[in-house]
């Protein structure tokens, strides 16, 4: 991979990476602490697996999810990459019940006037 390519790669990935961050309930939570100082050693990777498990303490929103997800994507992990699989399990899991259950919900009816009678 060409130099401008990395670089491009990379910034992606840290952007991904503070957006989901940011999307978290408490962005600043000690238990991300060690997030920003994976950054500074450009280990994103691990810092990755911070915001993850993080996210996951903080029953964090679809947006931190999917933000996650696109990082992943970004560092060209999935489930079986090694060391980091188990966090890309973690957000993997955590958007499959997401969509489990706005499908429950969108096969409600909408018309509920049949309760009424």
């Amino acid at each position: 991979m060409a130099a401008d390519e990395w670089h491009d790669v990379w910034a992606a990935t840290m952007g991904h990476l503070e957006v989901a961050r940011l999307a978290m309930p408490d962005p600043d939570e000690a238990k991300l602490g060690l997030y920003r100082e994976f950054l500074d050693a450009n280990e994103q990777g691990l810092a990755f697996e911070c915001l993850a498990y993080g996210a996951e303490a903080q029953d964090a929103r679809r947006e931190v999810w999917e933000s996650l997800l696109l990082a992943a994507e970004s560092m060209e992990l999935d489930e079986d990459a090694y060391p980091h699989g188990d966090a890309v399990r973690v957000v993997l899991r955590h958007l499959a019940d997401r969509r489990r259950a706005h499908n429950w919900r969108s096969a409600l009816p909408t018309d509920l006037s049949c309760l009424t009678r």
